[in-house]
């Protein structure tokens, strides 16, 4: 054995569930088309055991997925009180020879409603304490199985457990390498747009006057205030995009910006190898996909490096296009390189097969970046084609559904006389300048350093402010205690959270607002709008 996979052990350490399920949908098993390696396990154990039934389940949250199963048309069943579920929670084989003499499943659902007497199952541990499912044998009729049986059960369990924990891992690889890449030409991206200001900062210290003899001091300062939000902006896409979990912070995504964004990082370093990147944004700001914008990201960029790789050493033109069609999204990436053979283009979305050359790949060749992006895509609902000629080039032809375009007020608040927000910050340059901003929109503050003070004044007369802006790390607690502080006095006060960090969509209520620093003068007076219409709702409620 060489590691890759292990035997069980009640003395193992079980990793905390959180953990587990995220290497269970790092193995990119989930919800994907079955594959022919785990069909031949299943359909020879079920002949071994002359059991009708044998499966791979992969237990998720609240449900078990059966990545391949025989004499089952169920693709996914409960989770709770299941076989299976035992299995993953002990990390050790089970075996009920009949159900009805075991009270532990004998009200279970497959026993009850689908009529299971016989269950043996073999843990899927991809690393030790990571059990993802079972490698399962199931009959209608109680079965006692010979010791050879429950041999091959154990041997076979291992292989899948190998053969799962190798996928995983090249997939991980995989969409680090990915990552790495883009996030090298958004480094490149960050130090362009800070040598504007650094230059003219310098220029600045050294000699003010005859800097301000030459350049309108105004027009100076507004290339500055550009360079650093550019940079800010580039700065928020090094964020890796395992930081989303991609089934649950899906909302909704103008999949042109991404896009646009994803060009100008690898044409960096598209450049050396004399290729050219033409973008072409035909869809529009107004066409949404639901989706997380990591997973649609990685879709692109997998595409995209892959037409970089084909037209290294010989150049050439790399062609993303996007367009409406009805309800649906569609995306190209087409390139004029060497193209992919009828065998190698029909094949190119199996997993662990890859469309490289044979020389040495700029960007990879584990052969599961198509495999990963068919996979995304599909889970998005959509389809990938592709079409290849050799000598002549290869598209790839993505169509997602898009949702429609809700229209969304913009944010005009209701008029209302010198409306007033509780500032708090424990920052003072911080405070002065949000401060400063907000007024500049023509409202009044009350600014605090200390959460007590702003709680003190707030309990005193919590209906003279129309909403609050907090900043999210006071030393004093986190930002989204201490608005709840202040909505025990006042339900529903329209907060405005203020943070360099993301937010977790769970820990944001009702009437709350994120603000992220720095933020531009823009950003912040469509916040304080919705604060705005946020208070008018909730004193038309009272």
């Amino acid at each position: 054995m060489d590691g890759h996979y292990h035997q069980p052990n009640k003395m193992q350490h079980l990793l905390p569930e959180e953990l587990r399920l995220e290497a269970l949908h790092q193995t990119g098993l989930l919800d994907a088309d079955d594959e022919e390696i785990f069909n031949e396990q299943t359909k020879l154990l079920s002949a071994i055991f002359e059991c009708p039934i044998a499966a791979v389940s992969l237990v998720d949250k609240d449900r078990l997925y059966l990545a391949s199963r025989t004499g089952l048309d169920l693709r996914e069943m409960q989770r709770k009180g299941s076989f299976c579920a035992n299995v993953v929670e002990s990390q050790m084989p089970l075996t009920v020879i009949d159900t009805e003499d075991d009270e532990r499943f004998r009200d279970a659902s497959l026993v009850t409603e689908g009529g299971i007497r016989f269950y043996a199952g073999y843990p899927i541990t991809i690393f030790p304490g990571c059990c993802i499912g079972s490698l399962c044998v199931l009959n209608s009729s109680p079965t006692q199985p010979s010791a050879v049986m429950m041999e091959t059960l154990r041997v076979h369990g291992l292989q899948v457990a190998h053969i799962i924990s190798l996928r995983r891992e090249i997939f991980m690889k995989n969409k680090f390498h990915t990552e790495a890449i883009v996030a090298s030409g958004t480094i490149h991206g960050i130090k362009n747009a800070l040598t504007p200001a650094v230059a003219f900062l310098d220029l600045h210290k050294c000699d003010p006057k005859g800097l301000e003899s030459r350049v309108d001091p105004e027009k100076v300062m507004e290339v500055c205030r550009q360079s650093i939000r550019t940079a800010v902006h580039k700065l928020g896409q090094l964020i890796p995009a395992n930081r989303w979990k991609a089934t649950q912070d899906r909302c909704r995504v103008t999949a042109d910006l991404i896009i646009e964004e994803l060009g100008d990082q690898l044409g960096v370093i598209a450049v050396a190898d004399n290729v050219d990147i033409e973008v072409h944004l035909g869809a529009g700001s107004n066409t949404f996909i639901l989706t997380n914008p990591a997973e649609f990201r990685e879709i692109v960029a997998n595409l995209m490096l892959n037409a970089i790789d084909a037209l290294r050493g010989t150049g050439g033109v790399l062609r993303v296009q996007t367009r409406l069609e009805s309800d649906a999204l569609v995306v190209t990436v087409a390139d004029n390189g060497p193209g992919m053979s009828p065998e190698v283009s029909s094949r190119c979305f199996d997993p662990l097969f890859s469309t490289k050359r044979n020389d040495e790949s700029a960007f990879g060749g584990s052969g599961v970046g198509l495999s990963i992006v068919k996979h995304h895509v599909g889970q998005l609902g959509g389809q990938i084609t592709v079409e290849s000629k050799e000598l002549k080039g290869t598209m790839f032809r993505i169509v997602l559904p898009a949702i429609d375009n809700v229209q969304v007020d913009d944010g005009q608040a209701q008029e209302r006389k010198n409306p007033t927000f509780l500032c708090v910050d424990n920052e003072p340059l911080v405070l002065q300048a949000l401060e400063m901003a907000v007024q500049s929109q023509g409202y009044k503050t009350v600014a605090c350093t200390e959460l007590r003070t702003a709680l003190s004044k707030f309990t005193e007369q919590p209906y003279d402010y129309d909403a609050a802006i907090i900043d999210l790390g006071l030393d004093s607690g986190h930002g989204v205690d201490v608005a709840r502080q202040f909505r025990r006095h006042r339900a529903n006060l329209p907060v405005a959270l203020v943070s360099g960090r993301s937010i977790p969509h769970e820990r944001m209520e009702s009437s709350m607002e994120y603000l992220p620093k720095p933020y531009t003068l823009e950003q912040l007076r469509a916040v304080l709008q919705k604060l705005l219409s946020g208070a008018s709702n909730t004193s038309e409620a009272q």
